[in-house]
């Protein structure tokens, strides 16, 4: 470029060549005096004479010197001829047509020009990639989420006879219909039915685990004949379900002395509620002392360790029996409310003796509280998740805003009468604290009087039966399923499994499993154990010290399968069971007056 340029200053003598410069980004009509060759183009080229000796590539910067003719001279503007630039004339940007001296615009370059075609097309590559990689990304979680919601198939699973019976009881009681995450019971048991020596039992048990409570009651009976041959002291119990099965002719009725017993435990029903008795303590009193739990259990028992240690502990959990007794409603009401009306009456009339004063607005009150009540404590059976609680009764309002402690206190203590009496320092223990609060919202949702009219006819329809067996067809609405039913009714309600309970066990345990059955069932367990504690020892995500805990926790368990060791012993049972009544006829009534104490030692 200095050559070029220098020489063409110099006037020195030259050898002249043609070359071509370029201008960009000129428009030609600007240029006063200058044609283009190709109409709109935005570049001119022009030839004009330069030294030999000027490097060849050299980008003279056009604007500086030019040897361009005078626009005014005639030869220069012949038609169709170019204009060449003179020596020595000084291109300026006025000129060149160019009103602003911009240099970006002077010099922008091929390359330049270039790369703002490149830029489109690597933008356009750059959104096809992107394009393809979101498709593929689609793609991969399709497939894998695929592969997480179909069910593996585990080959050799489930392959043993009782495996595969089981696995076939299970599939062909589920209810398809019903979307496992909306109603997961109904999904699994809805088209569950009771085996067919069960079958006619069928508005009564309406799960497996209400036909397992029927199967044991049912069988109490052959329980106890077998269990007599090991255990004389087992022919007490069996006397009592013979009496209990006996039609009247044989025991007569005691509905009189029934009527009476009702009045002692503050419930006159079908009479008026007693204004001075507190519901809450009718609910304790027949839960602890008469082993008729209809909201509530009650037990109690002595604080051996941690921060209570040595003082007593009041145990409340939810009654056994509430599933059976919400289904007795469901099947009376489903019949209609005449139906639950005549069912009504039949217990009305046997314990008050006048029709005439019925009154169905009251019986139609009495059913809808009792399946509100069942209902609302039925859920409560199924929170989720379910949490126990220890504290001291002095806390109990806080799990029952309604009741207060001092109503708790005052109520525990005339229902269990203990000595010496509690104190709101003693501790009360729940296995359901979601429960409890349920309770507390009962006693707000309806008035005193209310429950106590509702515990009153529990009381009734659930325990007449033992005064006066032809009350079983109106309690199970006809005679056929009154007498498959009777069995089971009088192993709960005639209290034979209550206070036999755990002596039931040990008779069971002793007549049904042999020696083999028993080294089975241990060997079993201890298998179960061993695999456990190589599987903790082999995990990879618990660390040392976790590892160390869950083993020893593992080998710390226990099985206790079977019943203690002194209800094993003929001896001992003898000695137990020795106040029970064997020839008497008022067994209920006389066994009640000792069950609570061998309850609570049991």
């Amino acid at each position: 470029m200095a050559s070029g340029v220098g020489g063409a200053l110099s006037g020195e003598p030259k050898k002249q060549e043609d070359v071509i410069v370029t201008v960009a980004a000129i428009k030609p009509s600007s240029a006063p005096g200058m044609t283009s060759t190709k109409k709109g183009a935005a570049e001119t080229s022009v030839a004009y004479p330069q030294s030999a000796d000027a490097p060849p590539c050299d980008p003279a910067p056009a604007g500086l010197v030019s040897d361009a003719a005078p626009a005014d001279d005639p030869a220069s503007q012949a038609k169709g001829s170019k204009v060449i630039p003179r020596r020595g004339t000084l291109l300026t940007p006025s000129w060149l047509g160019v009103n602003n001296f911009d240099l970006s615009e002077m010099v922008r370059s091929p390359r330049e020009a270039f790369g703002s075609s490149a830029g489109v097309f690597m933008k356009g590559l750059l959104t096809s990639l992107v394009v393809i990689a979101t498709m593929l990304f689609v793609l991969v979680a399709i497939f894998f989420l695929i592969r997480t919601t179909t069910p593996k198939v585990k080959d050799g699973f489930c392959v043993t006879d009782d495996c595969l019976f089981h696995a076939s009881l299970l599939k062909d009681t589920r209810g398809t219909k019903f979307d496992p995450c909306n109603d997961f019971s109904a999904h699994v048991c809805f088209n569950w039915s009771p085996p067919k020596q069960r079958e006619d039992i069928r508005d009564f048990g309406t799960s497996a685990m209400v036909d397992m409570v029927y199967s044991w009651l049912l069988d109490l009976s052959t329980t106890l004949q077998e269990g007599s041959k090991a255990f004389p002291v087992a022919n007490k119990a069996l006397a009592m379900l013979e009496s209990c099965m006996s039609n009247a002719s044989t025991y007569g009725t005691d509905l009189k002395n029934f009527r009476e017993f009702l009045n002692n435990l503050s419930l006159p029903w079908p009479n008026p509620p007693r204004q001075d008795v507190d519901a809450l303590g009718v609910l304790v009193n027949l839960a602890y002392n008469w082993q008729a739990p209809f909201w509530f259990e009650v037990s109690v028992s002595l604080v051996r360790k941690g921060a209570f240690k040595g003082r007593r502990s009041i145990i409340l959990a939810p009654a056994p029996l509430i599933t059976l007794y919400r289904q007795q409603h469901r099947a009376v009401i489903r019949e209609g409310k005449d139906a639950y009306f005549k069912y009504w009456m039949h217990f009305y009339v046997a314990l008050f003796g006048d029709a005439k004063s019925a009154n169905k607005k009251r019986a139609l009150q009495t059913a809808d509280m009792e399946g509100d009540i069942f209902d609302t404590i039925y859920e409560a059976l199924y929170v989720s998740p379910k949490y126990s609680a220890v504290f001291l009764i002095e806390d109990l309002e806080m799990y029952t805003a309604h009741i207060n402690s001092r109503r708790w206190l005052q109520q525990l203590q005339g229902g269990t009468a203990l000595n010496p009496k509690l104190t709101d320092q003693d501790v009360v223990v729940t296995t359901n604290a979601h429960f409890l609060k349920t309770v507390a919202i009962l006693f707000n949702r309806y008035t005193n009087d209310d429950i106590l009219d509702f515990l009153g006819w529990q009381f009734a329809q659930h325990y007449t039966p033992v005064s006066d067996s032809g009350l079983l067809v109106a309690r199970y609405g006809d005679r056929r399923t009154a007498r498959s039913l009777r069995p089971a009714f009088c192993g709960f309600h005639f209290h034979i499994e209550v206070p036999y309970k755990v002596f039931l066990l040990s008779l069971r345990f002793a007549s049904r499993l042999t020696q083999s059955d028993k080294e089975l069932v241990d060997a079993g367990f201890d298998r179960l154990v061993s695999t456990a504690v190589y599987l903790v020892n082999d995990s990879t995500w618990l660390d040392s010290e976790s590892r160390a805990l869950a083993t020893d926790k593992l080998r710390a368990a226990s099985l206790r399968l079977r019943p203690p060791a002194k209800f094993l012993n003929d001896t001992n049972m003898e000695e137990l069971f020795q106040a029970f009544p064997e020839k008497k006829t008022a067994f209920w009534r006389i066994l009640h007056k000792i069950a609570p104490e061998l309850s609570n030692d049991q």
